[in-house]
């Protein structure tokens, strides 16, 4: 099926006849993200665009019968006349709407369907349309275009602009160690890895209770996942010792879904995950425009193997987890947060094509014994201090659901360096390599 989002966001050449014919075939009568147009008026034209801009985006279709549907085309010179029409009327006028042509066929081969796309995150806030020496904010409503009100109007004047968003904002926290039952850090935890996503929800998910058909369809994902299967691997346990992910803890909100996955038993659980879903438009969530979906990752492998043995003698096992494991367990963080099966779920959550789903960006590592406890045997840097974890950031340029997008991603630390990764091959190879870092030590592999 083709959905708006996916012929907005598709390079220029995939706007094909074809799928606006499947577009125009799903798409209902009173859409709030798609507009048919028979052809290009100007008394019509330009504030199409501004509406949807001020709202949520999407398409204006010119050559396709509004009521009817009918796809009669538009000709050729009807986009040099509409991109002079939204030129003279629209402000600001250098706001690059994209328009393309797309041929009716051999039968009509002087007509074309007009596709204009609007890219709600390339818009300026707001977009006015200017008439007879007045202004005005349209925005898009079922079935009508309608003037923004004065709380519409502050909220598009006061919303950051394309470029004006800071680079935290796409970020996430980095997490805490778990508190133990004393209510200190929970010296059990070897580390805790936080990674996750910022989706920007469609107008039929914007303050709607959560699906719980899609968060059951994400639990049955995050089962199967790149990141369960490398967990298990680290502990040679089978499916049968796993606790599948259910919700847990406070109970689940309209808005916010907690799901955890935990191997065991016994106690203490070697790894355990936790995914939580929110989504924007609640009560004291108005101001946020995209649903949050994080995983996190806890570990506690050590006390796990040293369960039941003595401090002294024998002195408890020390686990350090070899080059190409580590390689493994982060290859598959992200593997699992770009992998179809688990953005399928968190689309169908957002209201939106996965299309539009951004990678994850940032991936944060804090562990509870220094860092060098947890990595091979490495020689410190002298003077560096003490490491607790790195802050990796990805390359955006770097296609993170393929494995070679992966390895070649470099590390971005808290200190604002970068290192970039030996690529780490096929997990068990032994030819990676793995740096870490904190705000002020640095770690390096032994010397020969």
């Amino acid at each position: 099926m083709t959905t708006w989002q996916s012929l907005l966001y598709c390079a220029a050449a995939d706007v094909t006849l074809e799928r606006i014919r499947n577009l125009v075939g799903v798409t209902g009568t009173e859409s709030l993200t798609v507009e048919f147009k028979e052809g290009g008026s100007t008394a019509t034209i330009p504030e199409c665009p501004a509406a949807l801009a001020n709202t949520h985006g999407g398409l204006i279709l010119v050559g396709i019968t509004d009521q009817k549907r009918e796809i009669v085309g538009v000709p050729r010179e009807a986009m040099a006349h509409v991109a002079d029409v939204l030129a003279t009327h629209l402000e600001s006028p250098d706001w690059p709407i994209e328009l393309i042509e797309v041929p009716l066929g051999d039968e009509r081969p002087d007509r074309f369907v007009l596709v204009i796309r609007i890219n709600r995150e390339t818009a300026p806030r707001p977009v006015f349309v200017q008439r007879k020496g007045l202004s005005w904010a349209p925005v898009r409503m079922p079935g009508s275009t309608r003037q923004a009100t004065r709380d519409e109007l502050y909220a598009l004047f006061t919303e950051p602009g394309p470029g004006d968003v800071p680079d935290h904002q796409w970020d996430f926290n980095r997490p805490d160690i778990p508190q133990a039952q004393d209510g200190g850090k929970d010296s059990a935890v070897d580390l805790v890895m936080l990674s996750g996503l910022r989706v920007p929800v469609g107008p039929a998910a914007w303050g709607r209770p959560l699906s719980q058909r899609a968060i059951t369809g994400l639990a049955t994902s995050l089962d199967r996942s790149p990141l369960a299967k490398a967990l298990f691997d680290l502990t040679g346990r089978a499916q049968a010792d796993v606790e599948s992910f259910h919700p847990e803890g406070l109970a689940n909100r309209s808005n916010i879904a907690t799901l955890v996955w935990r191997l065991q038993p016994p106690a203490p659980v070697p790894f355990e995950m936790i995914a939580r879903i929110e989504v924007p438009g609640h009560y004291g969530r108005s101001h946020v425009g995209a649903l949050e979906f994080s995983l996190t990752m806890v570990s506690r492998l050590t006390a796990w193997l040293n369960a039941g043995r003595s401090s002294t003698p024998p002195p408890p096992l020390k686990r350090r987890m070899e080059i190409a494991e580590w390689a493994a367990l982060l290859d598959s963080i992200a593997a699992t947060l770009t992998s179809p099966e688990v953005l399928g779920p968190v689309a169908d959550l957002a209201a939106i094509d996965t299309i539009t789903i951004r990678q994850p960006r940032v991936l944060h590592l804090v562990s509870g014994p220094p860092m060098s406890d947890l990595l091979p045997p490495l020689h410190p840097i002298r003077d560096g201090g003490v490491s607790h974890g790195a802050h990796m950031l990805a390359d955006p340029e770097l296609d993170l659901s393929n494995p070679p997008g992966r390895t070649s991603q470099p590390v971005a630390h808290s200190d604002g360096s970068r290192r970039r990764t030996a690529r780490h091959g096929a997990a068990g190879r032994g030819d990676a390599s793995l740096t870490c870092s904190g705000s002020s030590d640095h770690v390096e592999p032994p010397r020969a």
